[in-house]
């Protein structure tokens, strides 16, 4: 009996250790928090591989096998140097994208070089030679620090595409790809993947600030809580309680007024070293964990700049990263380290940023505002007027607007 006892202590203790273990294990394995916003089934309209028509008939298009990262290859686009239009397109079996939001992945070997890169939606296909009634956009206007050779995925609403003719987006039948570059050598665009997805998940507003500037609290926070609003601050722990920049006692009021604080930096983070690199990263890191701020888990990279390193250095500690795409953020899908946004400069009409509300509401899109600072008198392009920013305010305010925090939106701590 005494023998038997002991059999059973023993394996108690050992089933006690093997649950804890497995329970624990996922600590220590540190995994990214899961995404609501990536629950949409992504439909593919086109792996790239098969079925593209060369449409000028001007460079080199063709698919390529080897570069790839999904299906068996990518569309390959070599246009010549003469600045004539290189692509091809697609025919499809007419399809209803009302509502949709849109994922593409392509790399290009010179994006400095590519004077175009122009996707279009025809819901009335080619035409003579041409196309008529699509939806729109060159992306070449829209992104920055694309680097060479290197695989981006990227998000588009229809909030950014344009209308020509009588576009439908409820009868689609054809894709337009198509690249211009009058340099020598000619650049090379590979679009490896077009796919689309439900875009009907929440829509919300989003006031971001970059840098931490002592009008993100003087100005914006006070102004704002006037209206109910909370907002994100990214900010530079090492710059907390310099001259222009918001202390520590300006941060924690924030965070009890409702706002997320999130993490920035002062350095072009693509020119450090792998060890400066993992030092900046961890001062904030640190800084934000320390005090369990809300938003600690959302970056804002310096001056939109990154490279694929850069990427891979900051996810394990914010797994949401924002570059300085000009583009609304479909919130029925978000790629988080590519967080779409609209920067707000000097010289953005009121008008304008209405504009980019009314198409957000209207699209169900995730729309974030960003400024850097707020003045009575504006000097740099930085700098946004006070008059101006309140006018955005009242007309969130009128049209019930709903302004969320990315924590709330994204359900996270």
């Amino acid at each position: 009996m005494q023998k038997h006892c002991w059999k059973r202590i023993v394996l108690v203790i050992f089933l006690f250790f093997v649950f804890h273990f497995s329970s624990f294990s996922h600590i220590f394995s540190n995994p990214a928090p899961s995404n609501p916003h990536q629950n949409s089934l992504i439909q593919p309209i086109s792996r790239m591989d098969a079925g593209w028509v060369d449409f000028y008939r001007e460079g080199q298009v063709d698919i390529d096998y080897l570069n790839r990262q999904h299906g068996n290859g990518s569309l390959r686009i070599t246009p010549c140097s003469q600045g004539f239009f290189t692509g091809a397109y697609l025919n499809l079996q007419p399809q209803d994208m009302s509502n949709k939001g849109f994922r593409i992945t392509f790399k290009v070997s010179s994006w400095e070089r590519l004077e175009s890169f122009f996707i279009a939606f025809s819901s009335r296909g080619i035409v003579e030679d041409g196309f008529e009634d699509f939806f729109f956009i060159d992306l070449k206007y829209y992104l920055s620090s694309i680097r060479p050779y290197e695989w981006e995925t990227i998000t588009l609403s229809p909030s950014n595409l344009l209308a020509y003719g009588n576009a439908d987006w409820r009868n689609i039948n054809t894709v337009i790809v198509r690249s211009i570059s009058s340099q020598h050598p000619a650049p090379t665009l590979w679009v490896d993947d077009i796919s689309m997805f439900d875009n009907q998940s929440r829509a919300g507003v989003v006031i971001a600030f970059d840098d931490g500037h002592l009008s993100s609290y003087t100005m914006c926070k006070i102004t704002m809580e006037q209206y109910g609003f909370a907002g994100i601050n990214y900010i530079i722990p090492p710059w907390l309680g310099e001259p222009g920049f918001v202390n520590e006692d300006h941060v924690f009021d924030m965070v009890k007024s409702g706002w997320d604080i999130g993490g920035h930096s002062d350095y072009n983070l693509v020119y450090l070293s792998p060890k400066d690199l993992a030092h900046d990263i961890k001062i904030t890191h640190e800084y934000l964990e320390k005090h369990q701020f809300p938003g600690r888990q959302f970056y804002a990279l310096p001056y939109g700049q990154y490279n694929e390193a850069v990427i891979q250095a900051l996810k394990p500690y914010f797994p949401f990263i924002r570059p300085n795409y000009a583009l609304h953020q479909p919130s029925g899908y978000v790629v988080p380290e590519r967080m779409n946004s609209q920067v707000i400069l000097s010289y953005t009409p009121v008008a304008q940023i209405i504009d980019w509300i009314d198409r957000a509401m209207e699209n169900q899109d995730l729309l974030i505002l960003v400024f850097h600072k707020v003045e009575i008198e504006t000097q740099y392009e930085t700098e946004y007027s006070l008059e101006n920013f309140i006018a955005v305010l009242d007309y969130l305010k009128f049209n019930q607007i709903p302004v969320v925090t990315l924590s709330e939106f994204f359900g996270t701590p």
